[in-house]
């Protein structure tokens, strides 16, 4: 019966977090178990860390996309210099 009882409390508990949360319900979920259970400190701290890694991935993508925006425009200003040269 008190098998039973925990395995209860425990699916609930894994329901508590979603991939889809925002990192101030996370520290919140967190925060509200800091004398209890030590799960939601491990799974709180795994969660936001993917979700740093998200987030940098994204920026990550942004940059990049810049470089080669960048990389272009110097390219086209570059040609049309040398074009400039070539007239002269």
């Amino acid at each position: 019966m008190a098998e039973n009882f925990n395995k209860e409390i425990q699916k609930e508990k894994s329901r508590d977090f979603r991939i889809d949360q925002a990192p101030d319900e996370i520290l919140r979920l967190m925060e509200s178990n800091m004398g209890g259970d030590q799960n939601y400190q491990i799974i709180g701290s795994g969660w936001l860390t993917y979700k740093a890694g998200e987030l940098n991935s994204k920026a990550t993508r942004s940059l990049t996309f810049a470089t080669w925006v960048l990389a272009f425009v110097s390219g086209v200003l570059g040609l049309f210099t040398i074009l400039q040269f070539m007239k002269m």
